[in-house]
């Protein structure tokens, strides 16, 4: 099932919930003569209830990368504040770049800065922050960042 999240009845604060607007049957599965060609895609579930697809081969780490104009050339940049949870095994780690032009931003390096700590010689008018959560192998835990404040002085 496809499930639109714009569409739907209204729920909190007068936002839709979603609503499914796409179903696709993907048959029983029904073997032909031919070993492993089916008629269909022939869903199996049950085993990956376990927890094994989640641990043995989704990715350990993914990244949240936005780019924030302060309108002001040459801005330096204060510090980066975040609220999360790390369980044992996770982790969050922030980087930055900022330049005075969107075209320069890809080639400057980051630099990975400390959790509302003092941000060294970074400056320019658009900032890039790049967010990764980590988490070590076969860790089923995962980091959740809650919220993340940019600061200049």
């Amino acid at each position: 099932m496809r499930i639109d999240p714009n569409a739907g009845p209204q729920g909190k604060n007068l936002h839709s919930i979603g609503a499914v607007d796409l179903t696709v049957d993907l048959g029983d599965g029904t073997q032909h003569a031919w070993p492993w060609q089916y008629l269909a895609a022939g869903p199996y579930a049950y085993s990956y209830m376990t927890g094994f697809v989640t641990l043995g081969s989704t990715f350990s780490s993914g990244s949240w990368v936005f780019v924030h104009d302060e309108g002001t050339q040459n801005r330096v940049w204060n510090k980066i504040s975040w609220n999360g949870s790390t369980p044992y095994g996770t982790g969050i780690r922030v980087e930055v770049r900022a330049s005075n032009t969107l075209t320069e931003l890809p080639n400057l390096p980051f630099t990975m800065v400390l959790n509302d700590q003092q941000i060294a010689s970074v400056t320019g008018r658009y900032l890039e922050v790049r967010v990764t959560l980590h988490r070590q192998p076969l860790i089923a835990e995962t980091a959740v960042l809650y919220d993340l404040t940019v600061k200049t002085p």
